[in-house]
């Protein structure tokens, strides 16, 4: 076995640090899972390129956390916390990504976002600074 002594701790490198961006990005084939205490996780896989000279996509996963409940027409919160989530997940981010992909009016079915173009920021998660979740969708321009 060969081993690499070293001077250094572990509190001498920093640690990773994301950064925040904006990107246009086609939507990929959404997927949902189950998570706990209710909650359904819905991924939308975002390909798109930070500068017109990359090479290839990059992938970023937006990720939307979703009670069943929410999703029917006059939902209303029991509690603070509760309207929270709703606000964050259904009125800003889940109907920001349909708007966003230019759908707005009828079904919010996930299967007609698979191919459509929408913009979306991100910010640093609050407990990870080294990962980055979806802030907000909009509509591109043409």
């Amino acid at each position: 076995m060969n081993t690499l002594v070293s001077n250094i701790k572990v509190e001498d490198v920093p640690k990773p640090e994301a950064f925040a961006f904006k990107a246009i990005g086609r939507i990929g084939e959404v997927e949902s899972r189950e998570v706990r205490n209710g909650y359904t996780q819905v991924t939308i896989p975002l390909a798109y390129r930070l500068k017109e000279t990359d090479q290839s996509d990059r992938t970023f996963y937006a990720r939307i956390n979703l009670k069943q409940e929410w999703l029917q027409p006059g939902f209303t919160a029991t509690t603070t916390n509760e309207q929270i989530s709703y606000n964050i997940n259904v009125k800003k981010l889940m109907r920001g990504l349909f708007t966003g992909a230019g759908i707005t009016e009828g079904d919010m079915d996930f299967n007609v976002l698979t191919g459509r173009t929408v913009g979306f920021g991100t910010k640093l998660q609050k407990d990870d600074t080294s990962r980055l979740e979806v802030s907000y969708f909009f509509t591109p321009r043409t």
